[in-house]
């Protein structure tokens, strides 16, 4: 039997299976850490979510609460209302005015 270097004996199973055990567990143990760190990432962020969702009902409640304004009538609208109803009264009278001279009154 060839002698092998001390750092190529072949070590015991239990030996092997301990160490293999123990990369396993610190494996386990950094992705846990991991899913530990990102679960509490994202109750901050559910948190955060969760204040502006009532902070946006309330501005929509508020808002909800504020009457619609009420419709005016300016005095500029009343007005041209009033020049286009003379000019149209104007032209309606010229254009009677053209058809009685038009039209003979005798037959």
């Amino acid at each position: 039997m060839v002698n092998a270097p001390d750092h190529q004996q072949a070590e015991s199973v239990p030996v092997t299976l301990a160490r293999l055990e123990g990369k396993l567990d610190a494996t386990i143990a950094a992705a846990t850490a991991r899913t530990d760190e990102h679960g509490r990432r994202l109750d901050v962020v559910d948190t955060r979510l969760n204040a502006h969702s009532a902070a946006i009902s309330a501005t929509e409640k508020a808002v909800a609460a504020i009457p619609p304004p009420a419709p005016r009538t300016s005095w500029v609208a009343v007005a041209s209302l009033v020049v286009a109803g003379v000019v149209g009264l104007g032209s309606l009278a010229g254009v009677l005015i053209t058809l009685i001279q038009v039209v003979p009154t005798n037959p």
